[in-house]
């Protein structure tokens, strides 16, 4: 590939990440201004979104949040139902929320496979389907930036935490790794998480103010940081209902 080609086709993968972060953040703006006016969350439920280190047990919390809560969980079943709803093959909604593959593939993908998703096509399914589920149940998601697509006066933005010693513990407990392998592990998922959300919307996934509640579950346990968010959740997002 030329040089000036080369150029050519990195401009244009910019130009798209640009206008990719400013349409997220004009329909984040669009919702809060329509829920502010109506003064609810536009008939949707309630949410909480979980962020966690890799290792932390976070999901494992989400899912006790959602035994308190008597919520229903979105983890890797949330593909499941963008695949039916959408009617996109579940593979290739995997190739872009296992991580993005790249600046090549969001600009030329589509034009070697039709079947394949770009990162914005997959934030249409995501916020699309986060949107009709939220109408119909209260929700407890895992990952995938959900607080930046739904309206943040309807959800509890949480950040699950602990120390890399406890986390290589947990992973190494779980998956039966050596320490070297379990730390290989934390660290990848941890970049491929931040990338992700970084890449897609623009945010630093390790910043704090972001949160409504970090918790380190090194010193709360699995079923203690899950009863601080129940509380929160009920707290915070009903009290006015």
């Amino acid at each position: 590939m030329s040089s000036g080609l080369e150029r050519q086709l990195v401009a244009q993968a910019a130009e798209r990440q640009m206008r990719l972060h400013s349409a997220v953040e004009e329909l984040r703006h669009h919702e809060v201004v329509v829920s502010r006016a109506k003064g609810e969350c536009a008939g949707l439920g309630r949410y909480i979104a979980i962020s966690r280190e890799a290792g932390s047990g976070g999901t494992q919390v989400a899912y006790r949040v959602g035994e308190l809560l008597g919520w229903r969980v979105l983890d890797r079943n949330l593909l499941d139902a963008m695949a039916e709803r959408s009617r996109t093959p579940r593979e290739m909604l995997e190739l872009v929320d296992d991580g993005y593959p790249g600046w090549f593939f969001e600009a030329f993908g589509c034009w070697f496979n039709r079947r394949l998703v770009t990162r914005a096509r997959y934030l249409v399914y995501l916020k699309s389907v986060l949107r009709e589920m939220l109408r119909e149940q209260n929700l407890v998601i895992v990952g995938r930036g959900a607080q930046f697509l739904l309206p943040r006066e309807c959800g509890l933005a949480v950040r699950i935490i602990a120390s890399e010693p406890y986390r290589i513990d947990q992973m190494r407990k779980r998956h039966g790794l050596s320490y070297e392998q379990a730390r290989a592990m934390i660290r990848r998922l941890d970049d491929e998480r931040t990338r992700f959300i970084r890449q897609t919307f623009g945010r630093d996934s390790q910043n704090p103010y972001l949160y409504d509640l970090v918790i380190n579950v090194e010193r709360t346990g699995i079923d203690g940081a899950a009863e601080v968010i129940a509380s929160a959740a009920e707290q915070l997002l009903f009290k006015k209902r």
